[in-house]
């Protein structure tokens, strides 16, 4: 049974896609979602100049923040306990999801199109 779902998102309205589909997820038996939020500093290699790192990473931590109780009011709202990972990982969203998904029966993620992947 599929009981515990990660859902990396970086806040988009894409990735929040996802959230359409609770009741879907709730009616297979899903209990638990992973609410995963990844500071990505792989795309800072891209960037031309100085950038202070520390702060982007701060910048960004709060800005998940300010999100994340949306999210897990909209998950309980639903009947399925939200559990935010924390410290929100740092570094490539890619690895930082594989690394997470260890713990969980299934990946959701939105993308571009408006469906799931």
């Amino acid at each position: 049974m599929l009981q515990k779902m990660l859902f990396p998102t970086d806040f988009s309205e894409n990735s929040l896609k996802v959230l359409e589909y609770l009741e879907d997820f709730k009616k297979v038996g899903v209990e638990e979602i992973g609410v995963l939020f990844v500071v990505n500093i792989a795309k800072l290699s891209t960037v031309s100049g100085g950038i202070d790192i520390d702060h982007y990473i701060n910048d960004m931590t709060k800005k998940a923040e300010e999100i994340i109780p949306e999210v897990t009011h909209k998950i309980e709202d639903k009947g399925i306990k939200p559990e935010v990972i924390r410290p929100f990982p740092v570094g490539d969203p890619v690895i930082e999801i594989i690394k997470a998904s260890e713990k969980y029966d299934f990946i959701a993620i939105g993308f571009q199109g408006g469906k799931l992947l």
